[in-house]
């Protein structure tokens, strides 16, 4: 079965060709004043965010430096920490010396082992 489509009347393609009647003028003020509202207040909104986000990055900027302030001193501590370190093996190293020098009984058995002996063996400045 064949049936024939009902013609709608042409849309208007744009605002010129269509008739200005009050009643549309006011429909589209009231339309226009709508979307401004609306795009007011997601303005508003994103304001909120991005001021909500310059905070953030505030407080982020602010625990990167205290933390970037904690490792100085960390680092600090540790060359500190390294330095007696040396000193004390070094002063180790020259007692376990002396032993040996001033007992001639010392023997290979009585002796530290490998791993100690490279130990006390590195570098006057450097951890064993």
């Amino acid at each position: 079965m064949y049936t024939k489509e009902k013609k709608l009347p042409a849309l208007p393609l744009n605002r010129d060709q269509m008739p200005l009647t009050a009643s549309h003028s006011q429909s589209s003020t009231s339309h226009n004043n709508g979307i401004l509202m609306w795009l007011e207040e997601d303005n508003m909104n994103l304001r909120k965010e991005v001021e909500k986000l310059r905070r953030m990055v505030v407080e982020q900027d602010t625990k990167i430096k205290v933390l970037q302030e904690q490792k100085s001193g960390l680092s600090q501590q540790l060359d500190q920490q390294r330095q007696q370190a040396a000193r004390l093996f070094r002063s180790i190293r020259s007692a376990v010396e002396a032993y040996r020098n001033s007992n001639p009984d010392f023997t290979q058995e009585s002796r530290p082992s490998e791993e100690i002996r490279e130990g006390f063996s590195n570098s006057d400045d450097e951890w064993p």
